[in-house]
């Protein structure tokens, strides 16, 4: 399995991560999703484009990547609860197509600024994914 990190300062050995393929597939989904929100909708039906429904085969393919692999680290637990979310609270954790997009790239402060506008089941599950945040050293 390849560990290496990316964003390795020049001359400077790239340091070992365990879980680069959970956060290898997990930049994969964020980045397929921005590329489907951004393309046009099938205007005769509610189906999806082509297009969107290549961006979605990789949202899934990288699903799949992340949920058989065994995190390591922090931020592997974290990056799985963010793609788990969606599934686990049947979507609850995003109220709208305004939240969609930073679900979709782990955008934790978002959602930690509504505090009590969100739900109970939302709450527990920031703190748990904030804890995990802070134990990683991820900002």
């Amino acid at each position: 399995m390849d560990t290496i990190t990316t964003n390795t300062p020049a001359g400077k050995s790239p340091a070992l991560n365990p879980d680069a393929a959970i956060i290898a597939a997990f930049d994969r989904r964020s980045a397929a999703f921005k590329i489907a929100r951004g393309l046009p909708d099938r205007p005769s039906t509610d189906g999806m484009t082509p297009e969107q429904a290549a961006q979605w085969d990789i949202i899934d393919a990288a699903e799949e990547e992340i949920c058989s692999a065994v995190a390591i680290t922090a931020r592997g637990a974290e990056l799985q609860l963010w793609t788990a979310a969606a599934y686990v609270l049947d979507s609850a954790l995003f109220d709208g197509f305004d939240d969609e997009p930073h679900y979709y790239s782990a955008d934790l402060d978002h959602f930690i600024s509504q505090g009590a506008d969100r739900d109970w089941s939302d709450r527990l599950l920031l703190s748990a994914l904030r804890s995990l945040r802070a134990q990683g050293g991820v900002a």
